[in-house]
């Protein structure tokens, strides 16, 4: 059952989009389904293709080196009041 969360979790937001919707008409489902099978795609590129794992993976490692040099800079421009040890 904990694997179909997501898709439940998923079913219950559009559905609750779709019910306090002013003008259900208006919704274009063509659109609400391309969203979704682009999202799946997306999922699938990133879990199961080893391309997509690779792509990732170097991002997080870019996106990590990012942190640090903002960690850097806050510590430049702060310093000693980002040395605390741990939060009072």
């Amino acid at each position: 059952m904990s694997r179909f969360t997501g898709i439940i979790g998923i079913i219950i937001l559009l559905g609750l989009a779709f019910l306090w919707s002013n003008n259900r008409k208006a919704i274009n489902i063509r659109l609400v389904v391309s969203g979704l099978l682009l999202q799946l795609g997306l999922a699938v590129f990133i879990l199961k293709v080893p391309v997509g794992q690779d792509i990732f993976a170097w991002l997080g490692k870019v996106i990590n080196k990012l942190l640090d040099f903002s960690q850097e800079g806050a510590l430049f421009v702060f310093g000693d009041l980002m040395k605390v040890s741990e939060i009072l």
